[in-house]
């Protein structure tokens, strides 16, 4: 017959609910072998769920430990993407741009020959692919040829118009980046000064009225303070320097075509404008011709038809540009005063006749 299972001893049973329960439970009165995982660095039982990492050996604090040089790179901000970063790398790289490029020294060519292939090399640094830091090194060694007194120079004047530099000058003022907005505004002011001071105004009118003056317009409409600034400042100078006809035309053309719809271009073009009302002499406003989109008219013509857009505009700073220019145009011209209102609308003689900006304003208001 089978054996039957000895009972259970109430000694044992009393021992086992003192313990604990079962055989996960307390030890009773045995010593307990705590795991190594529960004990701390000094010897102390650490409660369930406490954590404290053993302490690595010397090698492994050797080979984990960073040297001075990580740390101090490691410990520079990390600039992730965003606006916020973006805002702080654009203003430190515009704080060093100046800094990071040569300054304009004097640049001289030796001959001819010699200044043929620098231009070369030079529109070559300008192609829109080159980095804008090329670029804008080029523009500065352009500058110090002007300096070098390359202005009196056949090979320099045939260079700026060749096809493989003239055609680098639209994208330097489309430029996302300022700075190379800038350098191109400065190299073409400086070209036009030292134009004027050498007598070569017929020299280059063709390339700052056909290359330069159309794409510094443009740029004066772009939302970047900087580079509206730097353009402007660009058409302002050559209007001042250069009295050519063909400075006249790039200047007054998109203010007179009335199919040009920007009002800041026509604001900046009508400011050059009442520039050149001041500086020119009579002779040079009243002799020639002036070549427009549609017509051939005299110089005077041409400005009054500017005048009278910048007058209908609908923005109250283009009308006051306006307005200036009317005055400057009819104290050149007193005798013109009587023919010239005859040919205003009333809105627009309300608008000449008012007295400053306010009254600029107040012309629009009775449109």
């Amino acid at each position: 017959a089978p054996e039957q299972a000895a009972p259970a001893d109430p000694a044992l049973e009393d021992e086992k609910s003192e313990g604990g329960e079962g055989k996960d439970g307390g030890d009773g009165d045995k010593e307990v072998e705590v795991p190594s995982k529960f004990v701390g660095a000094d010897g102390a039982i650490l409660e369930d769920g406490a954590t404290e990492s053993p302490a690595p050996p010397a090698a492994a604090l050797e080979q984990d430990t960073p040297p001075a040089a990580a740390l101090e790179q490691d410990s520079s901000p990390v600039k992730k993407g965003g606006g916020k970063g973006k805002e702080e790398k654009g203003k430190g790289e515009k704080d060093d741009l100046e800094d990071d490029l040569p300054e304009v020294t004097e640049v001289r060519i030796a001959s001819e020959t010699k200044m043929a292939s620098e231009l070369k090399q030079i529109a070559a640094h300008l192609n829109k692919n080159q980095p804008w830091k090329t670029r804008a090194i080029a523009l500065r060694r352009l500058r110090g040829m002007i300096l070098g007194g390359a202005i009196t120079s056949l090979a320099f004047s045939k260079g700026l118009l060749a096809k493989d530099l003239s055609d680098q000058i639209p994208h330097l003022f489309s430029e996302l980046r300022s700075q190379v907005v800038k350098e191109a505004s400065d190299f073409a002011t400086d070209l036009a000064a030292a134009a004027a001071a050498a007598d070569q105004v017929k020299v280059f009118d063709t390339f700052c009225s056909e290359c330069v003056l159309p794409e510094a317009l443009k740029a004066t409409t772009r939302a970047n303070p900087v580079i509206v600034a730097s353009a402007d400042a660009c058409v302002k100078s050559i209007a001042k320097e250069m009295h050519a006809l063909r400075i006249l035309r790039a200047i007054i053309e998109p203010i007179a075509d009335a199919q040009v719809a920007n009002s800041k271009l026509r604001l900046h073009a009508g400011e050059a404008l009442r520039i050149i009302l001041e500086v020119w002499t009579e002779a040079r406003l009243k002799s020639g011709l002036v070549t427009m989109v549609r017509d051939t008219v005299s110089p005077t013509q041409a400005i009054e038809m500017a005048i009278k857009q910048c007058l209908s505009d609908s923005k109250t700073d283009t009308r006051q540009a306006g307005k200036d220019c009317h005055d400057k145009y009819l104290e050149r011209f007193p005798a013109r005063r009587k023919d010239f209102h005859a040919l205003l609308t009333k809105q627009q003689l309300r608008t000449a006749l008012a007295a400053g900006a306010a009254g600029a304003a107040a012309g629009s208001e009775s449109e």
